[in-house]
C-alpha cells in the first residue's frame, strides 16, 4: 500500500528542527526512512537546513555583539562620568585645602589650614582612584606609608592621574599610580 505524505510539512519540520531524517520518519510513521532520505536529497532539505542555521547563527551573533557593544558603551560612559566626578572633587578639595582661617593662641593670631587631610582620608581617596584605574585597591593605613599634606603627592598630581586615566583609557599599573621620589 503506497501512502501519500505531506512532504512540504515534513520539509518544514526537518529544516526548522534538529532531528535526523530517520527520526522524522519514525515520528510520522514512515516505515522506510530511506524513502524520506531520497526526497530530502532530491528537494535540497539538507542545504536548506544548513542555510537556515547559518542565518540564525549570524543573527544570534549580531544580537550578542550589539548587546556587548551597548554594555561596553555604557561602561565607558559610567567610567567617564566617574572620572569627571573625581576631577571635580579633586578641584574642590584643592581649593578647600588652600583655604585658611585665623586662630588665636594666647595673644597671637595664627593662620591655620581650614581643611586638614590625614593619612586615613588620603588612603581612602587613593583606594577609590585605584578602583577606577583597575589597580589593586584596599590600601590600609599600615601600607600607605603615612601620607600627609606635606608629602610629595600634591593635588595637581592627583588631578594628573585622573586626566591621564581619562586620556589613555587604559588602567595604570600599581607602580605608576604614586609618584616616585624621596620618602620622608
Amino acid at each position: 500500500m503506497n501512502r501519500k505524505y505531506d512532504y512540504r510539512a515534513l520539509e518544514r519540520e526537518y529544516i526548522s528542527g534538529d532531528m535526523s531524517v530517520r527520526e522524522l520518519a519514525r515520528r510520522h510513521g514512515i516505515d522506510n526512512p530511506s524513502l524520506l532520505h531520497v526526497q530530502a536529497k532530491r528537494l535540497g532539505w539538507y542545504d536548506k537546513r544548513d542555510a537556515l542555521q547559518q542565518r540564525t547563527d549570524h543573527k544570534v551573533i549580531e544580537r550578542l555583539a550589539d548587546a556587548g557593544a551597548r554594555r561596553a558603551e555604557r561602561a565607558f560612559e559610567v567610567e567617564d562620568h566617574a572620572l569627571e566626578v573625581i576631577d571635580e572633587a579633586l578641584t574642590k578639595m584643592s581649593a578647600d585645602m588652600q583655604a585658611t582661617h585665623m586662630v588665636r593662641h594666647g595673644d597671637e593670631l595664627f593662620e591655620e589650614p581650614a581643611y586638614l587631610m590625614g593619612p586615613k582620608e588620603i588612603a581612602l581617596l587613593l583606594d577609590r582612584l585605584q578602583m577606577f584605574l583597575n589597580a589593586p585597591s584596599r590600601i590600609v593605613e599600615q601600607r600607605s606609608v603615612g601620607l600627609a599634606l606635606t608629602s610629595d603627592l600634591s593635588m595637581d598630581m592627583l588631578k594628573q592621574i585622573a586626566a591621564l586615566a581619562r586620556e589613555t583609557g587604559t588602567p595604570l599599573g600599581p607602580h605608576e599610580v604614586l609618584p616616585s621620589g624621596p620618602r620622608h
